[in-house]
C-alpha cells in the first residue's frame, strides 16, 4: 500500500511540475520581437495561437541540438494592452486568414 501511495505522489508531482512550465509571461516588446523573427530561424518555430481575456499568446518551439526530432515548447503571452495598436491589429488580421 505504501508503494502505491509513493507512486501516486510521484505521478501527481510530475503533472504539477509539467503544468507550471506551460506558459511564460513576457513584455509586449519581447512578444513583438519573438513574433517578428518567426521566419528567420530554422531551429525555432513561433506562431500566434490566439487572444483570450485580454491576453495574446504565441507558441514557441525550439529544436534540440542533440536530437532533431525532439522539440521543446513553451507558450508565451502578454497583455494585449502592452502591444502597439498597429501590431495588434495586424496579429488579429493574420489570425483570421
Amino acid at each position: 500500500m505504501k508503494q502505491i501511495a509513493v507512486v501516486l505522489f510521484l505521478l501527481i508531482a510530475m503533472v504539477v511540475c509539467a503544468c507550471q512550465g506551460a506558459s511564460q509571461h513576457i513584455t509586449g516588446a519581447d512578444f513583438q520581437a519573438e513574433y517578428e523573427k518567426r521566419h528567420q530561424q530554422s531551429m525555432h518555430f513561433t506562431e500566434f495561437i490566439g487572444e483570450r481575456e485580454g491576453r495574446v499568446f504565441l507558441r514557441n518551439k525550439t529544436m534540440s541540438t542533440l536530437n532533431t526530432k525532439k522539440w521543446s515548447e513553451v507558450v508565451l503571452y502578454t497583455e494585449a494592452s502592452d502591444l502597439d495598436s498597429e501590431f495588434l491589429r495586424r496579429l488579429r488580421k493574420e489570425s483570421k486568414n
